[in-house]
């Protein structure tokens, strides 16, 4: 188990194969729709009957290409839209089938890419040439594979495809974790759906004639409420880590400060009494972020914790292995550490907070600082049409996945009002 996850929660595993050539909301339903309506459904009952929520790991095939990591800024848009639109299908799902925290059946997904090479499981057996991609969002099937995470169900579409993937994780999981390990994982295939184009895991070097590569950054930063923790932050998150410096390397060190707003910002929040503490959704957005970058053991990540009046108030560190340092910074305004530590060179928004990201860059220069580089992450919405609809342009915010609409539902719960 990784660190913060409680070992009493059901844990799941759903592999599927690449996306189809064009990754918009109806192609992925068509593809992925099937399978991950029965899967979720399966899963919110375990979710219903044990009191507790069901974390499933969805790990897709992923399209980018696996010769390097360092890809042009195209790359960074096209992965997001992928990952984005994943997410957006598993709400709409959930939302029809009433699965939510509303009802005591929530399901908390998370979303993986993978490498699907044969070289990977060559890797296994000793002969590779020793490049292994450990830490996610991208990480490789062998990875997968080999982990320590302890599922406990592992689920595949019932396809050509999705057996070939299913077989070569197996393989692979019993070559590192043994027999023992693979009898207690629950084998399950589900409803297969309908690509309506080729998958095709080059696909990202034929949609990017231009690519001008994405520098990878050593000190990343992003902020936010991150109350509830739901699909648009995760997306957040996982984009930060995606353009994070991925080289393992213990000596030296690559940081990830995530700022989060403190209680004292937010006393004027809609439906107060139901909006997590500091506390609360550090833990959250740290159980998040380490699921992502921990694949292996969490025995190494050293977490310290500690108070700093002047600049900040509480932040807590988490050391990986990898050399990787992740900083929950609270916040007192909309500046944070980006004011404060000139090493920071990436800075991670949304379209709603675009306006923020100008707003410190204007500051760092008044310094005599440099800009950061800035990378904007879309806003998920929970409209049905294939356009981005909230995320487009940053407005009809609205319709966006939101933590004032999940507080909304538990106050609706709990106070007996219908919705």
């Amino acid at each position: 188990m990784f660190k913060n996850e409680d070992s009493s929660q059901p844990l799941w595993l759903l592999l599927l194969p690449a996306p189809p050539q064009r990754s918009t909301l109806s192609t992925l339903r068509a593809a992925y729709g099937p399978c991950l309506t029965e899967v979720l459904l399966r899963a919110s009952s375990i979710s219903s009957s044990s009191a507790t929520v069901t974390l499933l790991d969805v790990a897709i095939s992923s399209p980018l290409p696996n010769s390097s990591r360092n890809v042009g800024r195209d790359y960074f848009q096209l992965a997001q839209n992928l990952i984005g639109q994943v997410y957006r299908l598993i709400c709409l799902i959930c939302a029809k089938q009433k699965i939510d925290i509303q009802y005591g059946n929530d399901v908390d997904a998370r979303i993986l890419l993978f490498h699907n090479t044969d070289n990977q499981l060559r890797e296994l057996s000793g002969s590779s040439d020793g490049r292994v991609f450990s830490n996610g969002p991208i990480t490789s099937l062998q990875t997968l594979a080999s982990c320590e995470r302890s599922w406990q169900r592992l689920c595949s579409t019932d396809s050509e495809t999705g057996e070939d993937l299913l077989k070569k994780f197996l393989w692979g999981r019993s070559f590192k974790t043994g027999e023992d390990i693979l009898n207690d994982l629950v084998v399950e295939r589900y409803p297969d759906g309908q690509v309506s184009d080729s998958p095709d895991s080059n696909l990202l070097e034929k949609d990017v004639p231009n690519k001008d590569l994405l520098h990878y950054y050593d000190s990343i930063a992003l902020g936010g409420t991150f109350d509830h923790l739901h699909a648009g932050h995760k997306l957040l998150l996982t984009m930060a880590a995606f353009v994070l410096n991925p080289v393992v390397s213990p000596t030296k060190v690559r940081t990830l400060a995530i700022g989060i707003t403190g209680d004292e910002l937010l006393k004027k929040k809609q439906f107060r009494e139901y909006l997590e503490d500091w506390h609360q959704r550090q833990a959250a957005v740290e159980r998040f972020i380490l699921s992502l970058l921990v694949l292996g053991s969490s025995s190494e990540i050293s977490t310290t914790t500690q108070i700093c009046p002047d600049d900040h108030g509480k932040i807590v560190y988490n050391k990986l292995p990898s050399g990787q340092l992740i900083k929950y910074v609270e916040l007192f305004d909309a500046f944070g550490p980006t004011l404060t530590e000139e090493s920071i060179s990436a800075l991670i928004v949304s379209g709603e907070t675009r306006g923020g990201g100008k707003a410190i860059n204007e500051k760092r220069v008044e310094k005599g600082w440099l800009p950061l580089e800035v990378f904007e992450v879309d806003i998920l919405d929970v409209g049905e049409d294939d356009g981005k609809g909230a995320s487009q342009n940053g407005q009809g915010f609205e319709e966006k996945i939101s933590s004032t609409e999940i507080r909304r539902r538990l106050y609706e719960k709990f106070s007996g009002v219908d919705g």
